[in-house]
């Protein structure tokens, strides 16, 4: 493929040995080829390839779960602590920075010394 047409004198010449890839049947043919068969690969055939698939992860999860991989959470001890922790969320924080009227005033204030000087 050539970066710059060649011995073109003319706008016509040079649109005519000119492509454009995105409008390419060829290489849009190929993409839609491609893309449909990525699909197909990703999803399974049949029922029998899905329950092979969900056999394999239970098998995976058994496998962690004698690993000591994966642990639940105990729920049957968390109520004395869920309560001392909304205790400590209910909590207001004191309200830190500039108040909202000081910010609004210098604002309108810098808009009015702009609008007066520029």
């Amino acid at each position: 493929m050539e970066s710059e047409p060649a011995n073109n004198k003319h706008l016509g010449d040079a649109n005519a040995s000119a492509t454009n890839p995105a409008t390419s049947t060829s290489s849009l043919k190929d993409s839609v080829t491609s893309a449909a068969a990525a699909v197909s690969n990703a999803v399974p055939a049949s029922y029998e390839d899905l329950k092979a698939q969900l056999a394999q992860a239970q098998a995976t999860i058994a496998s962690y779960n004698q690993e000591g991989g994966l642990r639940v959470r105990k729920v049957a001890g968390a109520s004395a602590d869920t309560a001392t922790a909304t205790a400590d969320s209910v909590r207001q924080q004191a309200a830190e920075g500039v108040p909202v009227q000081i910010v609004a005033a210098l604002c309108l204030l810098s808009f009015l010394l702009a609008y007066l000087f520029f």
